[in-house]
């Protein structure tokens, strides 16, 4: 579902952003702002608006703020902080050539945007477009998204704004009042039927399966596979990173390509298997939430989370 306010009436977010010269403007100040949970979703998002410009690249420009590499997940901090530093000052200079669209996590923009390298101005600032709004939140960005709300155009002009989310918790209609003004309400379905439990188009196959043994779920899992009453794309989920190898392993033993997700592999890992894995190279992703926890709580896990604690290191 997603909200949407002021300017029922137009096309998509950047569909006029090369209406007025693309990124001449004297002061870096971007049209589009987009602001996704994690860093993961700043590379797919920024690939994606590439591609629909891909035309019009000379008048419409694009920015991730995500960091460009992470060596090694949450490890290495010894000596990771003149990087990062070094990252953000890089990241300053580019947003002086005033990108049209800057896409970053709510941290990231705050963090410019207090430092005024990236400008919120009335006179440029066009849209807001706040993707996963229900994650934006659950993962600890509440703070970076009030203080970006209270920095927006105010006025009569004001600022359309675009929330996306798959679910509406009390915290979302708090961050809609503070951002959306009489917004239009769009709830999608996935067609007819969906949400049952009987397959057929648009529904859901769900199987419950009782084990005697441990053991026994890769066999069920390979004839389920095997047997094709799980076809195309699927995504696997485990308990716990090990788990997520060692399903992998006997996968691939089989001739079955799978790939393993987990929050110790570096950011650009995650982004280069997501890639393949929307690419077709492989049709089944081993997942584990195991860090989400942390991650919620403070931990350091989750890569929205990690970027939370360069800010404030930034900050002080």
């Amino acid at each position: 579902g997603g909200f949407g306010g002021d300017g029922g009436e137009e096309g998509p977010p950047w569909s006029e952003l090369g209406g007025s010269g693309g990124g001449a403007a004297a002061e870096p100040a971007c049209r589009a702002l987009v602001l996704v949970p994690t860093n993961e979703l700043c590379f797919q998002v920024t690939r994606q608006l590439e591609e629909l410009t891909y035309y019009c690249t000379d008048v419409v420009s694009t920015l991730s703020l995500a960091p460009a590499s992470e060596a090694g997940g949450v490890g290495g901090k010894k000596g990771g902080q003149s990087a990062k530093r070094a990252q953000i000052k890089a990241q300053e200079v580019l947003l002086r050539s005033s990108p049209d669209v800057v896409v970053a996590t709510p941290a990231r923009a705050h963090l410019h945007q207090s430092s005024g390298a990236l400008q919120l101005s009335a006179a440029a600032l066009e849209t807001l477009v706040v993707d996963e709004a229900d994650l934006v939140l659950s993962f600890g960005h509440g703070d970076d998204m009030r203080a970006l709300a209270a920095a927006l155009p105010k006025g009569s002009r004001g600022v359309q704004g675009v929330f996306m989310s798959a679910t509406i918790s009390p915290q979302l209609h708090e961050l809609k009042r503070l951002v959306l003004h009489a917004p239009a309400i769009l709830k999608l379905e996935d067609g007819e039927g969906a949400g049952g439990g009987g397959g057929g188009p648009g529904k859901l196959l769900q199987f419950f399966v009782p084990l005697g043994s441990s053991a026994d779920k890769y066999l069920v899992l390979y004839v389920f596979l095997r047997l094709g009453l799980l076809k195309g794309k699927g995504l696997l989920f485990v308990n716990s990173v090990d788990a997520a190898y060692k399903l992998r392993l006997f996968l691939n033993k089989f001739g079955i390509r799978a790939a393993a997700l987990n929050s110790c592999l570096p950011v650009t890992s995650r982004a280069h298997i997501m890639d393949e894995y929307n690419r077709g190279l492989f049709d089944l992703l081993i997942a584990t939430d195991e860090g989400v926890g942390e991650a919620t709580a403070g931990g350091e896990s989750s890569s929205s989370e990690e970027e939370d604690e360069e800010d404030e290191d930034e900050d002080e």
